[in-house]
């Protein structure tokens, strides 16, 4: 329930009901009630305890400003994941945010009483979730930002290809097709939910000015933007971690027994699967490596993943945990990544490239291997290997046709990332200038401390 009582200011937090949209709106909620703002996080109440059961770093009982607001949804499908379709994008979630739609009259009915008793009511939603601008703009004290959980290479790369002359986001770059990256239906959706975007007073992006600066300077030049403000505010989870949970046993034991940046972290996020065809590959890529690694191999979510029912086992090929015993580590189910990239016996990240991933990853100095599944992924991809080159390519994004990556091919990537060679030596090196870049950006003088405040006077002003 929402327990804000008469405040001046109220910030309503609202994502997109799916993982990666979930985690990067409340960690900024914590930002925000450092700086004393109460925040209402609003979702169904499956995902606001999702949110909540899947929270790393932090305690947020030491946040008594921030409360959730469970609004209503009718019953909705939940279909399994099919690990084998040849588009990687999670369709199987389609249902969820086709069903979205339906918090719009419930969120209409909380803006309406808030903004009668308060001074301000802030909207902060995800632009997927538009319609919370729109019911906004009938009220005269409720203001909408949108928080894009993308990058700012990523957003821009998707509206030069909009253009019927597209130019790359910075010269000597191809621009990413965005061919593949998503769903018929789902880009139907995003046309429906974005309508709405032009009424929000700026976006906040999870990234900051010394890694993504001159591409949220050129998004500024396009036209969406005019009279719209950008703030970079990231990274937005705490690079000290605070907490650490161990909801697989062992697994942090291990991690401990392991020398420093020995670990290869292997995970494809929480949307998407792998083929059963692909993970015999990877599994036999990273047994030739002869690496040290950590996998976690699980099936995506589902559109409410506290439904009961039991899913389909990975396979994975005859005697493999046996032979990699001592060596390697598979988990299954989730896992807590920030905490995992936190370890120092993590050197290598093997990701699908989701815009969390990469900026857990270069936040704490990891370097990646790319493999774009989906979605922004790809461009994200490009982001790490060709503009800031802290990474190695295992997949190349072609387009969205779907191919086995072989063993050998992900044991050549694998070994030129973690390997003791001048050129991952050099990746390890501007991974940890872009570690200091982001905890920089903290600083009492940094960017995004700057950006932050700059939003914050806004939000606030009497």
């Amino acid at each position: 329930m929402c327990r804000v009582r008469d405040p001046a200011v109220v910030v309503l937090m609202l994502p997109f009901p799916a993982q990666g949209h979930l985690t990067p709106l409340l960690h900024f909620s914590r930002l925000l009630a450092l700086r004393r703002l109460p925040v209402v996080f609003i979702s169904s109440s499956a995902h606001n305890r999702q949110a909540k059961l899947r929270l790393q770093g932090w305690n947020l009982a030491s946040f008594p400003s921030i409360s959730f607001h469970d609004l209503p949804l009718p019953p909705f499908p939940v279909p399994e994941p099919d690990p084998e379709s040849v588009i990687k994008f999670p369709a199987h979630l389609q249902p969820i945010f086709d069903v979205s739609d339906m918090l719009r009259d419930p969120l209409d009915q909380l803006l309406g009483s808030l903004a009668a008793s308060s001074r301000r009511v802030v909207i902060v939603h995800d632009p997927l979730m538009s319609y919370a601008a729109e019911l906004g703009s009938r009220y005269a004290n409720v203001e909408a930002f949108a928080f894009r959980c993308v990058s700012a290479f990523s957003s821009l790369s998707f509206q030069l290809n909009q253009r019927r002359d597209p130019k790359p986001a910075r010269e000597g770059l191809h621009l990413v097709s965005p061919e593949g990256c998503f769903t018929k239906e789902f880009l139907e959706f995003v046309h429906r939910r974005h309508h709405a975007v032009p009424l929000t007073a700026g976006e906040i992006f999870n990234t900051f000015d010394e890694m993504e600066g001159e591409f949220m300077e050129k998004l500024t030049e396009m036209p969406r933007y005019e009279n719209r403000k950008i703030w970079g505010i990231g990274p937005i989870f705490p690079i000290q971690l605070t907490k650490r949970s161990d909801p697989k046993p062992g697994l942090f034991n291990w991690l401990d027994m392991q020398p420093d940046r020995s670990v290869l972290y292997v995970s494809f996020g929480s949307n998407s699967s792998l083929s059963s065809a692909q993970v015999s590959e990877l599994a036999a890529g990273l047994e030739q490596t002869g690496k040290r690694f950590l996998w976690v191999l699980r099936a995506a979510d589902r559109g409410n993943i506290f439904k009961k029912g039991t899913r389909p086992e990975i396979h994975l090929p005859e005697g493999f945990e046996q032979r990699v015993r001592g060596s390697g580590l598979v988990v299954r189910g989730w896992a807590p990544q920030l905490e995992i990239l936190s370890h120092g016996a993590v050197g290598g990240f093997l990701s699908h490239c989701g815009w969390n991933s990469c900026m857990e990853s270069l936040s704490l100095g990891v370097p990646l291997a790319t493999w774009p599944l989906h979605s922004d992924q790809p461009a994200n991809a490009q982001l790490v290997t060709e503009v800031l080159k802290v990474g190695v390519v295992v997949r190349a994004w072609g387009g969205g046709a779907e191919e086995v990556v072989t063993a050998g091919k992900i044991e050549k990537a694998v070994r030129r990332l973690m390997a003791d060679t001048p050129e991952a030596e050099a990746i390890r090196e501007r991974s940890a200038k872009v570690r200091d870049a982001a905890r920089g950006a903290w600083a009492p003088s940094g960017s995004s401390t700057a950006a932050l405040d700059s939003f914050i006077r806004l939000v606030t002003r009497a």
